[in-house]
């Protein structure tokens, strides 16, 4: 045999006529211990467990289909004469008959780990990246490939990259087409860009005793209906070609739905929630953000993970408030690509799937520098173009936004002034051609709710107050400082 491991044995029995027969029998200690010699594990997760394979410290997960045919080609490709006149025929029927009872949980769960796994991990100044001709440290002064005999910690298999990996100059990564589709994308400013190389190296960062955020990407133009088609999941689909990614559809999506994240997987390190409907509660995110997403699918053991988190929406997402502006950083993509240009228009080919060795090769180097830049510089937030008042307009309406504009650029507002509400609300009724009924602002007090949300939300740093005396009501906006 192969293996020196003995998993069966005859016994000879005689029936009352004196007959003699052999029977085969399957020594379960030792069919366990021979599965443990192949690498196979029991994994806990919690209260779950899956089962694993460990070659040469990387480890697989494997269902029990996968051990089972594993199992079963090791006897295939035994003698077919074995030991005590056995034949590998009858050893491959005495499974074939029952797999169940070889094949299952009650049996699988045997295979205890006799010491804790130690995976290797991203550390606070240093990140890890898997090829298939070695592995890549990242730090804030550059990176390097070494080979995996200097690796002593396990790696889960699907961390590798299949593909090799060489070094490349910080100014030659900048030619990746990647690259270019970042600086494209930030409006070819470079204060903008390096924000998204920054948000790039925070993403791909599986370091997690940090302040965590959600990355939020939306458009920058102002427009009445969502137009989208400017690059958010090509960009998302990108930080998947480096850590492990899943993608959410986020029309779909529903933050009370126990089963809300079952696409993941355990060694999953980004997640995708693909153009989120509107509107959208962030607040509900906020412990799946800073602690652990929890995994449940269906007739399944249910498991937690630690992933960074991506948000796309072609409208804007509600992060009013210290806590929610504290759990994300938003990035407005701009208007460069769009429904009738995309970058496979400029580029000539599709991202990814039409890409050759030297432009993997690129991307993979862009990549690392915009680890390296986040390592030195930290994670630094963009400045808004039009985030802001497309929240209030979100929150309003177009209309109403255009007359407060307006009023503010002509000085019929004036900061620090005072005005009758009333007088103001008329102009915007005649102005707009409001019905005095069955319509929203038909009702004044919906009006100045909105006039509130324009000042809390938008970026033009003013307050709104208000008075009454007698009949009188009275408004001011004041400067956001006083």
């Amino acid at each position: 045999m192969k293996n020196e491991i003995k998993f069966y044995s005859v016994q000879v029995k005689t029936d009352s006529e004196g007959n003699v027969k052999t029977e085969l029998k399957i020594r379960y200690k030792e069919f366990i211990d021979l599965l443990l010699s192949f690498g196979f594990r029991r994994y806990d997760i919690g209260k779950a467990s899956i089962y694993i394979r460990i070659t040469d410290n990387v480890v697989t997960e494997y269902s029990i289909t996968q051990i089972q045919d594993y199992f079963l080609n090791y006897i295939k490709s035994l003698p077919e004469k074995l030991e005590d006149n056995i034949k590998r025929d009858s050893l491959l029927e005495k499974f074939y008959s029952s797999p169940a009872n070889y094949f299952c949980d009650r049996k699988l769960n045997l295979l205890m780990c006799s010491e804790s796994l130690e995976f290797n991990t991203d550390t606070r100044d240093s990140v890890f990246l898997y090829f298939k001709n070695g592995y890549v440290k990242v730090t804030q002064e550059g990176y390097n490939l070494y080979d995996y005999a200097s690796l002593n910690k396990c790696i889960w298999a699907n961390q590798i990259l299949s593909r090799d990996f060489e070094k490349k100059e910080f100014i030659e990564s900048q030619n990746a087409e990647f690259a270019k589709f970042c600086f494209n994308v930030s409006g070819k400013k470079l204060e903008r860009f390096h924000s998204l190389m920054s948000i790039i190296g925070y993403n791909l960062h599986t370091y997690f005793d940090t302040k965590l955020k959600a990355s939020i990407f939306t458009d920058s133009k102002i427009s009445e209906t969502a137009s989208g088609r400017t690059g958010k999941t090509l960009f998302c689909k990108g930080l998947g070609k480096i850590k492990n990614y899943c993608e959410i559809n986020g029309k779909d999506f529903d933050p009370t739905y126990r089963h809300k994240y079952q696409e993941a997987e355990i060694d999953t390190q980004i997640v995708c929630l693909n153009d989120v409907r509107s509107p959208f509660d962030f607040e509900m995110l906020y412990n799946d953000i800073t602690e652990f997403l929890p995994v449940q699918r269906k007739n399944q053991q249910p498991f937690r993970i630690k992933a960074k988190m991506l948000i796309t929406t072609n409208k804007t997402i509600q992060t009013t408030g210290d806590s929610s502006k504290d759990r994300c950083v938003e990035f407005e993509f701009s208007e460069h690509y769009h429904r009738t240009y995309s970058p496979e228009d400029e580029f000539g080919h599709r991202f990814f799937t039409e890409w050759d060795k030297t432009e993997w090769n690129l991307y993979d180097n862009f990549m690392m520098s915009c680890i390296s830049f986040y390592l030195k510089m930290g994670l630094i937030e963009p400045k808004p173009i039009n985030l802001n008042i497309r929240k209030v307009i979100e929150q309003t309406s177009f209309e109403f936004v255009e007359f407060i504009n307006n009023c503010l650029e002509e000085g019929s507002i004036e900061i620090g002034k005072e005005y009758n509400k009333t007088e103001i609300y008329e102009q915007f009724k005649e102005l707009y051609d409001i019905p005095n009924e069955r319509h929203f602002y038909s009702d004044m007090r919906n009006f100045y709710k909105h006039l509130k949300i324009y000042c809390e939300v938008s970026d033009c740093n003013i307050n709104y107050t208000d008075r009454h005396s007698g009949n009188n009501r009275w408004f001011s906006i004041t400067d956001g400082g006083i």
